[in-house]
């Protein structure tokens, strides 16, 4: 069984194998496809010998490498196995690292039960918090009944919210000093399809209004890009099984999000199907295949049953059922200017943290779904 602690040994590890599986194999099947153009004309004269010698060459040399790097792999994931290597989240860069290699392989990771890929939690100071009352409470001395629940965008993590511009406070220390709410962040595997993180929300989510150690009132749900595509998925997950949280939801504040499907996706798309109109294009669409996550993102796609068994692909963003929105929910959606710069300025921007305290500091008097315990 491979270690539960991921470490640098096993970034070591992860690294042999992806240079294994998408840098060595296209770049052999992109050799071996040129070397059989280039033959092409010599096999009227010396029939396909040359070629079927080159090819055996090449597959030799490259089966080396692949092999080596093979062992490489192994050899360091025995290291890991043994304690041997510092912990990945022992430091803020091998989180954010950690972050975004589950955000490019994620769904890689989990097949390989690799300690990299990373479990939908609740962080505080650094590490998960158990769903559990004695946990969350120990974590969050002064729990309010208003949860103010943060969810990180693609390759980011819990973390990616303390964003700092000129040492203005974050939206974490603004809703906890500014407004009644208690802010939990959310760190996830954004390698994952939006479908399933929202399944996953969706019962971290059950599980935080059960055990809470304060009685809960009120709860707003606050996304960044793909976050709040997620958001949307568990609130559709968690409607059609009738959840009854989803009555103590009030407020969905939509940071930069993608609903109508993220341009840079559509992008990916035209210039797949543009190198797959060139001559043998295969090797290059091995390397250039998208991880599960993006499909969805690429049309704001929610629930499996807009995916699965459709086509999709035909026009974009229009050939899917629509998901309603809660009928009791306030949905803010704020909006960045072009460019990945736009978008993390909406990590920590004085204008959307004053409105973040705006809307949740609005009373609500409407009646809960859920009893008093």
């Amino acid at each position: 069984m491979p270690s539960t602690t991921a470490r640098t040994t096993d970034v070591a590890a992860l690294a042999l194998e992806c240079g294994d599986r998408w840098v060595l194999g296209p770049l052999r099947d992109a050799h071996l496809s040129l070397a059989h153009r280039v033959f092409a004309p010599a096999r009227s004269v010396g029939g396909r010998t040359p070629e079927r010698i080159h090819e055996t060459i090449a597959r030799s040399a490259y089966g080396g490498v692949s092999a080596a790097l093979r062992l490489g792999s192994a050899g360091a994931r025995g290291l890991s196995r043994r304690g041997i290597g510092r912990p990945i989240d022992d430091t803020a860069a091998g989180r954010r690292l950690r972050a975004a290699v589950n955000g490019l392989v994620g769904e890689h990771l989990r097949s390989l039960d690799d300690p990299h890929a990373l479990a939908m939690s609740v962080r505080a100071s650094g590490r998960d918090i158990a769903p559990a009352r004695w946990a969350l409470r120990e974590a969050f001395p002064g729990a309010t009944g208003h949860l103010v629940v943060f969810v990180h965008g693609l390759c980011q993590d819990d973390e990616s919210w303390q964003f700092a511009q000129d040492d203005r406070p974050t939206y974490l220390d603004r809703v906890r000093d500014q407004t009644d709410g208690t802010p939990l962040a959310v760190r996830y595997n954004t390698g994952l399809p939006v479908a399933e993180n929202g399944r996953l929300l969706t019962h971290l989510l059950r599980g935080l209004v059960q055990h809470w150690p304060a009685r809960v009132r009120r709860v707003t749900l606050v996304g960044h890009s793909m976050g709040a595509v997620v958001v949307r998925a568990a609130l559709s997950h968690a409607a059609a099984a009738h959840e009854d949280w989803t009555g103590l939801v009030r407020d969905v504040v939509c940071l930069g999000s993608p609903h109508l499907g993220a341009p840079w996706e559509k992008a990916s798309e035209v210039s797949a199907s543009i190198v797959s109109s060139l001559p043998s294009p295969r090797p290059v669409l091995r390397s250039l295949e998208p991880p599960p996550a993006a499909g969805s993102l690429r049309f704001g796609i929610v629930d499996d049953e807009l995916w699965e068994g459709r086509d999709v692909t035909a026009v974009w963003g229009h050939d899917r059922l629509a998901v309603a929105p809660l009928p009791h929910v306030a949905y803010r959606f704020v909006a960045a200017g072009d460019g990945p710069l736009g978008e993390r300025a909406l990590l920590n921007h004085p204008v959307v943290g004053a409105r973040l305290v705006a809307w949740l500091s609005r009373r609500d008097d409407r009646p809960r779904s859920l009893p008093a315990r």
